[in-house]
């Protein structure tokens, strides 16, 4: 990015209203966890497509933040990242702590 790209990022930035800087903040949170999920689970735009019930075309803007996230699509991300973290912790092996066997 250039720096007169950034002194109009800051500008819009400061012309925001407190509940336009909250939704943009909130977006991008949303946007950010997607993609952290993502790379965390190795998902392909399929498996991603899927799991968040999208169509492949709106993948991009979904991850990105190109998208009026709803409240459905919250509990989406919730319920996603519980049923992959779920399934990731079961693909791993267990280890057994050898505990003291003489007492």
């Amino acid at each position: 990015m250039k720096i007169d790209e950034f002194k109009t990022v800051r500008q819009f930035l400061k012309e925001l209203t407190p509940v336009q800087f909250r939704y943009l903040e909130l977006t991008m949170q949303m946007a950010g966890s997607m993609q952290d999920m993502i790379k965390r689970h190795k998902l392909t735009k399929e498996r991603f497509c899927e799991l968040f019930q999208i169509k492949p075309a709106k993948y991009n803007d979904y991850i990105k933040g190109n998208f009026n996230y709803s409240v459905h699509d919250m509990a989406m991300l919730n319920a996603n990242h519980i049923k992959l973290e779920t399934e990731r912790i079961r693909k791993e092996e267990i280890i057994k702590v050898a505990g003291n066997e003489n007492k």
